[in-house]
Order: structure tokens, then sequence, then C-alpha cells
């Protein structure tokens, strides 16, 4: 899916790294390389789902147009990262060729795999909404919501009462989890967007 065939109609990517760079900025993508929302179950024979040959080709060319088209990249957070150590380590060596640079996530690779194995992780990313019970001692990232979901899904309300998947967290749960991330674990992700932004 190209984003000039959605509703939107430009290019988001460009957009971004056209302002970081004239805001003097660093600027990072994510890529969900493992599954994407289109083809959760590539390899499995699934009516109307690529195969896994054809769906690494898709990441392997998703890859290439990230890394090759927008600058600079400071930072990839890959998600989802697959037991395949040869996927993930092919993958991180197209990152090291194009972004020589570039920071790479450890969700490149899936958390069974051993640490000693992540050839290409510059930092550790823990499971989503998982807060450090100590101080994380190397280089970390914690991935928080301010609300139950990850993306925009409809209209935002503050209401406690409310049910459903607009409930945002309350301002002072949202303190008291920054406050507990910030003793010891890495940054947080901004908040979903809104249909508003522009």
């Amino acid at each position: 899916m190209q984003m000039q065939s959605s509703p939107f109609k430009r290019d988001i990517i460009r957009e971004l790294s056209d302002e970081c760079a004239a805001q003097g900025l660093k600027f990072g993508v994510y890529y969900s390389q493992t599954k994407d929302w289109y083809h959760r179950s590539r390899g499995r024979n699934v009516k109307g789902t690529l195969s896994n040959e054809d769906y690494l080709a898709l990441v392997q060319a998703n890859l290439d147009e990230l890394l090759s088209n927008y600058g600079e990249i400071s930072v990839l957070w890959f998600d989802t990262g697959g037991n395949d150590l040869i996927e993930a380590d092919r993958q991180g060596a197209r990152v090291r060729e194009l972004q020589p640079d570039a920071v790479i996530c450890s969700r490149l690779y899936s958390r069974c795999v051993p640490q000693a194995k992540r050839k290409y992780a510059d930092f550790e990313s823990l499971p989503d909404r998982m807060l450090p019970a100590k101080r994380m001692t190397e280089d970390t990232e914690t991935c928080m919501t301010m609300r139950h979901n990850w993306g925009y899904d409809g209209p935002i309300t503050a209401d406690p009462d409310a049910k459903g998947k607009y409930h945002w967290y309350t301002n002072r749960r949202t303190r008291h989890t920054e406050i507990r991330r910030s003793k010891n674990a890495g940054k947080t992700k901004l908040p979903p967007p809104v249909k508003e932004a522009r």
C-alpha cells in the first residue's frame, strides 16, 4: 500500500524527514518486519496471503525504500521480531549497508533469540508497557502508550467511565508511569495520532 493511494494522498514519511532536517532534528522510522497488518499469515498457505519468499522480498523492498529515499535515518525501530536469525541478520546487515550510522532496536530479533546472538541490535526494547523493576545499565527503551491501544481509532475521551478502546489513561497514571520510567529506563513513545492532527 502506498500513501498516495490512501485518503491522505501524500508521502508523510518524506514530509517528516524533510521537516526534521529543516529543524536540525534526528529522524527515525518504525517498521514491523516480521508481520505487517496485511500479511499476518505469510508462509502458512492461507488464501490471499504471500508466500514466505514473496513476503521477505516485500520486506527487502520496503527496507530499501525507507533506508534510501528519506535522507539520514538515525534510528530504526523494528517490531515483532522473528525467530529466524538468518532473516533478522540479513535485514540488520541491509540497514548497516544503507544507513551505517543508524541505531537498530532489539526487536529486529525475537525475545527467544539470546542477546549474545542479536548481532545488529544496538539497544534493548522491553516488552510493550513493561517498566523495569530495577535501573537499566544498558541502552534501553520501554514502549508505553497514554491510552489502551497504539493507534488512532476514533474519538478521544478522557471519561474514566468510558468503555473500550478510546479510553485515555488518567493524568495521575500517566505521571506515575513517567516517573517510574525515568528512574529505570529510556524513552516513552508518543501518544497515538488524533484525527485532527495536521
